[in-house]
């Protein structure tokens, strides 16, 4: 379509109120005469348009960042948020609308519902997301959520900061680096051996096998970094700690246990023998076997049989 102004929301608004208030009068219009529109107020577009996400996303952080404010209204707008900042857009926004740092800053907050929401809203954010990555990073948000992965008394605040962490290392090579110079594989190796911290364990072994699998990557930086990482696994002794939580799981076979996280270490482990296998020292390997060899398997509750037979497989292939 050529020629002429675009026809905008706020014009057929405007054409549908006026339309609305004249559809009972007879009287034709003066030929010539011109008909002024007044303008409408903002509030009214804004009720019925909605507001600009912008705004939306200031009303939320001040909204959640005020302690005066009930709980469930701070976790009703931290939960706006997270849906907000779903989009790559929005996300990329919270530098220039300077959010950043008062979200980081409620990782401080005194209630654990507040940590564990403000820890996801920033793990949504950097989701794939190399331009927000770079904007955490640089807005302070590292530090913070590296002491709430270990140090948070609250079991769900810390599964949402290995969230966070891991969305943060995934395919970036930078907060990889950093990472590590922060001693973080020492702190992933913390949280592998706290106990009734099953959500979080998950979440970081589940983070460790995608980092090991960039060793396939087209990209020569990606499969440098994934080495990195299985030295570092090596180094803090992190499939120890993998192998007491799979032997304390084979000591209460009777009891009920996490299905889920089991097959997740079943996959780190079975990544790191066919990707890393210098890693793996004879002895836990044995160690590794055996214990995976009296784990319940099929059935109601059982792992995976397939699974448990490929990384004993694996194992037995190291050498």
């Amino acid at each position: 379509m050529s020629g002429g102004r675009r026809i905008t929301q706020s014009d057929l608004l405007q054409w549908s109120i006026l339309n609305q208030a004249t559809k009972n009068e007879d009287a034709k219009d003066t030929p010539g005469a011109a008909r002024t529109l007044e303008p409408i107020d903002k509030k009214w577009i804004e009720i019925i348009l909605g507001k600009d996400d912008s705004v939306r996303m200031r009303e939320c952080v001040e909204t959640f960042t005020n302690p005066h404010n009930p709980l469930e209204t701070r976790i009703l707008s931290l939960d706006e948020l997270e849906l907000l900042i779903e989009s790559i857009d929005n996300a990329n926004n919270l530098r220039p609308l300077n959010l950043w740092k008062p979200i980081i800053a409620a990782l401080d907050d005194p209630d654990p519902r507040v940590r564990q929401y403000v820890a996801w809203v920033l793990g949504t954010a950097i989701q794939n997301n190399p331009t927000s990555q770079k904007d955490f990073l640089e807005s302070g948000g590292l530090d913070p959520i590296m002491d709430r992965l270990v140090k948070d008394p609250d079991a769900d605040a810390r599964a949402k900061a290995a969230y966070c962490i891991s969305g943060l290392l995934k395919h970036n090579t930078e907060a990889l680096s950093l990472y590590k110079a922060k001693e973080g594989f020492r702190l992933f190796n913390v949280a592998l051996k706290q106990p009734q911290n099953a959500a979080t364990q998950k979440r970081i072994v589940f983070c460790l096998k995608n980092l090991l699998d960039m060793t396939d990557d087209e990209d020569e930086s990606y499969r440098t970094a994934a080495h990195l990482v299985a030295r570092e696994v090596e180094v803090e002794g992190i499939l120890d700690s993998v192998q007491s939580i799979v032997s304390g799981i084979v000591d209460m076979q009777d009891a009920h246990f996490d299905t889920d996280l089991v097959e997740k270490i079943l996959l780190f482990i079975a990544t790191l023998a066919k990707r890393h296998p210098n890693t793996i020292f004879l002895m836990s390997r044995h160690k590794l076997v055996e214990s995976i060899k009296k784990l319940r398997v099929g059935g109601d509750g059982g792992v995976d049989a397939e699974l448990v037979k490929e990384t004993i497989r694996a194992l037995n292939e190291v050498m």
